[in-house]
């Protein structure tokens, strides 16, 4: 595991927030302070790790909070402030049974860290194991946290600390789920949260059932229209098993659009379409 000393990494909130400034009023000056807002309450960050790895189940956790820095462009629209960060390994023979259920613990959990700094940027939990390398965090995301957070996981994981002096080693299968401070605060009222209290049937013996086909992971639609005609253009990635290989078999690929069929199509093994 990863225990960063002065991380910095680069929230794209901040970063959007910065660009908009420059182009409504070049004239403002480069900001670079952090207000911090202490507040009672909450667990440090080896306490909620300690809480956590007392449940059967989990192997190991790790908490932290994290500062980062960006010094914006040429200096204009610099900012800091720091990060939430919560890494939890399950036992290679227990499985996540109640994934809503645990990842709402595991969000809690972060945003109850409180070792005297106030949370300003990312609040991200990363979840090692539990859950087939193919089963859909994102309803349960949209079901925990609202529609203001991320699931990532794969290649593009690294894209996500890109910014840290100290990167987290983490592999293909691995699960980071992202948010802003502000969607926590949504979410589950002001930082921090109380101490979380894990309930029973989160975790259940056995590893992870396989989910099958490993095939289609991401899909983005783009719309655009003509004349009087609509058209929808649906792109997706094709998924890789557990050694980094691409999936061999051939997968049918079926649109709809508000439970009508528009359209299939075949996507044969190792063929990129």
């Amino acid at each position: 595991m990863f225990k960063p000393k002065r991380a910095r990494v680069t929230p794209l909130t901040k970063i959007a927030a910065a660009l908009l400034g420059i182009a409504l009023a070049t004239t403002l000056t480069a900001c670079d302070s952090y207000t911090n807002h202490p507040s009672d309450g909450g667990l440090t960050s080896a306490e909620v790790q300690a809480t956590l790895e007392a449940v059967p189940g989990i192997q190991h956790a790790d908490a932290y909070s994290v500062p980062w820095y960006s010094p914006g462009e040429g200096g204009l629209g610099s900012s800091r402030g720091v990060d939430l960060l919560l890494w939890v390994t399950i036992d290679p023979e227990m499985h996540i049974d109640d994934h809503v259920g645990f990842l709402r613990t595991a969000m809690q959990a972060t945003w109850s860290i409180n070792d005297g700094y106030s949370p300003d940027g990312s609040v991200i939990v990363i979840i090692r194991r539990g859950a087939d390398v193919d089963y859909d965090w994102r309803g349960d995301l949209e079901t925990v946290l609202g529609h203001d957070g991320a699931v990532t996981r794969g290649h593009d994981v690294r894209y996500a600390f890109s910014g840290y002096a100290y990167p987290p080693q983490l592999a293909e299968s691995d699960l980071m789920v992202g948010a802003s401070d502000d969607a926590y605060t949504e979410a589950f009222g002001a930082w921090p949260a109380d101490p979380i209290h894990v309930g029973a049937g989160l975790l259940a013996a056995g590893p992870p059932e396989s989910v099958e086909p490993a095939a289609v992971r991401e899909w983005s639609v783009w719309n655009y229209s003509f004349d009087d005609t609509s058209c929808v253009n649906v792109t997706f990635e094709r998924n890789v098993n557990d050694l980094g290989l691409m999936y061999t078999g051939d997968v049918t690929v079926i649109l709809k659009v508000d439970g009508d069929e528009h359209g299939t199509e075949v996507a044969w093994g190792e063929q990129c379409i």
